[in-house]
């Protein structure tokens, strides 16, 4: 029962515009929902409105690595106290000496070139590193002191279906995560290439609505990279109905790279990627909607 609520603000349905925050995070504004905003400018302005939503002397973090997220916080610089971090060099709060392994990832944290100490954290990437930053940032602010961030920061194990290990069967490792975003899939991918090096790595992707194949199309069909094998399940609909020519069974005929399967089940799934998988690999379920139901059906399957 303490004073502070930390929310993960949503921007479907500009859900968020019902918060007005003391201290607020724009990781990156990157075009979605697109079936509800329109057109990205649409989209990054729900983005300027929530910014803009912060109480009188709130302070508003902004990723620095993001363009959309840079113009944010550009734009509302002169109403708030705005702040970025990443790892670029004109960040206000900079990750720097990052050093990525099997095991997740060390770096220093600076502030307007101040050194304030090293964090240690057992989360694979770049974005976990940049993430880990923000919330460092955001607890310095509120007066938190450096030693017990590290501490936090150390121990903490992820979220549930953020690169989630959910067992291994018959030598190979499978993983359940909540990407549904080519931008956000990039960046697990290369995370999953850090954690598991010289491993193969097989995907299990589950487009998240009709609509966003369609207005990511092009995006779709170049976010793969790290990937040996990929199987397309069929699209999780959630509120919407197919449109025509952006299915997932096209979407898996036009992705030129990695060798792309199509599945219409989560029988043929589990199928299609145990003949894949071999002692050593990697497979991992990819998307917000049922595919986490296939991970354990996989791991039954190659026991």
């Amino acid at each position: 029962g303490g004073d502070i609520c930390v929310v993960e603000a949503d921007e479907y349905q500009r859900a968020f515009h019902a918060y007005d925050p003391d201290v607020a995070v724009i990781t990156n504004v990157d075009a979605d929902h697109l079936d509800l905003y329109g057109t990205p400018e649409a989209y990054e302005e729900a983005f300027l409105t929530f910014a803009r939503r912060l109480r009188a002397g709130g302070r508003l973090l902004a990723g620095g690595g993001n363009d959309g997220s840079r113009r944010v916080a550009e734009a509302v610089a002169g109403d708030l106290m705005v702040e970025t971090y990443g790892l670029r060099d004109d960040c206000t709060w900079q990750a720097t000496d990052v050093a990525l392994n099997e095991t997740g990832a060390t770096f220093t944290v600076k502030r307007r070139g101040e050194t304030l100490g090293e964090l240690t954290i057992a989360l694979p990437g770049e974005y976990a590193v940049e993430n880990t930053l923000a919330a460092a940032a955001v607890c310095l602010g509120e007066g938190t002191p450096f030693a017990a961030i590290r501490d936090a920061a150390a121990c903490f194990k992820g979220a549930k279906r953020r690169f989630e290990r959910l067992g291994e069967a018959g030598g190979v490792v499978v993983i359940d995560e909540y990407a549904h975003h080519p931008s956000e899939v990039r960046a697990v991918l290369g995370a999953a290439r850090t954690r598991f090096p010289g491993r193969r790595l097989i995907g299990i992707h589950q487009p998240h609505t009709y609509s966003r194949i369609a207005y990511l199309w092009e995006a779709w069909l170049d976010c793969w990279e790290g990937l040996d094998e990929l199987v397309i399940l069929e699209t999780y609909a959630a509120r919407e109905t197919p449109l025509e020519g952006r299915s997932a069974a096209d979407l898996a005929r036009n992705i030129a790279r990695p060798d792309t399967s199509y599945a219409p089940d989560f029988a043929a799934a589990v199928s299609q990627a145990a003949a894949l998988a071999q002692p050593g690999d990697v497979v991992m379920t990819i998307g917000a909607g049922s595919v986490t139901e296939v991970g354990p059906m996989l791991l039954e399957a190659l026991s």
